[in-house]
C-alpha cells in the first residue's frame, strides 16, 4: 500500500478509536451522575427526616453533603432552615443569601422570596465581628477565626458570627502572636483589637503583610462569612416552626 494510503488509513482508524472510546465511557458517566444523584436524594431525605424530628444540627449536616454533591436550590433551602433552628445562624444567614441570588438567576420566584425573607429574619438578630490590627501590618501577619483560617481582608468588616464564644488568633513573621476569646449576643457587634506580642521587637514592621491578603477592605473568599448586601423587602413570610410540611416542600430540586 502506498505511504499516503497507508497514513490516511491510519487516520481512520484512529477516529474510529476515539469515537469507541467515547460511546464506551457514555455508559460509565451517566452511571455515575445517576449514582451521585441518588446520593444527593438520599441525603436529602434524610435531612429532612431528621429536621421532622428536631435533630436540626445532625440535618444541617445531611442537607449540606447533599448540596456539595448535587447544588439544588431545594436542598439549599433545606440547608439554611435546618441551620437556622441549630442556632447556626451565620452559616444559614450566608446560604439564605446565595439562594436568593441564585433563585433570582433561574427565575425561581418562590425561593427567591424565601433567601430575601430568610436573610432579612437574620440580618436583625445576627451578631457581628469587627477585627482591627495594627498598622502597618506585620510580615506574614496570619489571622484564624475559631480555628479557621481569615484572609487579612477580613480587617475592618463586620463578619457575621454565631451568638456565643469565638477565639480570635493572629501570629506573624517575627514570632509574635494574640489570642482572644469574646461571647456575641445576638443583635451586638463585637470588637477586637489585634495586638501582638513577644518575638523580635520591630521585625517585620513596615513590610508587606504576606500571602494571605492585602489592607483591610472587603471580604472575598470567606465563604461562610459573607456579608452580601441584605435585599429590602416585606415582613418574613417563611418563619420557622409553620410545620414539618415546609422541609418537604423545600424539594430536592
Amino acid at each position: 500500500m502506498p505511504p499516503r494510503r497507508c497514513r490516511s488509513a491510519a487516520r481512520i482508524l484512529l477516529a474510529a478509536l476515539v469515537v469507541l472510546a467515547a460511546l464506551a465511557a457514555a455508559p460509565q458517566a451517566r452511571a455515575a451522575a445517576g449514582s451521585q444523584a441518588a446520593a444527593a436524594a438520599t441525603l436529602f431525605k434524610e435531612g429532612v427526616a431528621l429536621a421532622k424530628r428536631g435533630k436540626y444540627a445532625d440535618a444541617a449536616a445531611k442537607l449540606r453533603a447533599s448540596y456539595e454533591i448535587d447544588p439544588a436550590r431545594g436542598t439549599l433551602l433545606g440547608l439554611a432552615m435546618a441551620e437556622e433552628r441549630a442556632g447556626q445562624i451565620a452559616a444559614a444567614f450566608g446560604h439564605y443569601q446565595e439562594l436568593y441570588d441564585l433563585a433570582r438567576k433561574a427565575h425561581d420566584a418562590a425561593r427567591e422570596k424565601a433567601g430575601r425573607e430568610g436573610s432579612e429574619r437574620l440580618e436583625r438578630k445576627i451578631p457581628k465581628l469587627v477585627i482591627a490590627a495594627e498598622r502597618p501590618a506585620r510580615a506574614g501577619l496570619r489571622l484564624s477565626l475559631d480555628e479557621r483560617p481569615l484572609p487579612l481582608e477580613a480587617l475592618g468588616s463586620a463578619l457575621p458570627i454565631d451568638p456565643g464564644s469565638h477565639t480570635v488568633k493572629a501570629s506573624a513573621a517575627d514570632g509574635s502572636s494574640f489570642e482572644q476569646t469574646v461571647t456575641a449576643e445576638p443583635a451586638t457587634v463585637v470588637q477586637i483589637q489585634i495586638k501582638l506580642t513577644g518575638g523580635s521587637p520591630g521585625a517585620g514592621q513596615g513590610e508587606d503583610a504576606g500571602a494571605q491578603g492585602s489592607a483591610p477592605g472587603g471580604i472575598a473568599g470567606l465563604g461562610w462569612l459573607r456579608t452580601a448586601g441584605i435585599i429590602a423587602g416585606g415582613a418574613g413570610a417563611v418563619a420557622l416552626g409553620v410545620g414539618a410540611g415546609l422541609w418537604g416542600a423545600s424539594g430536592n430540586t
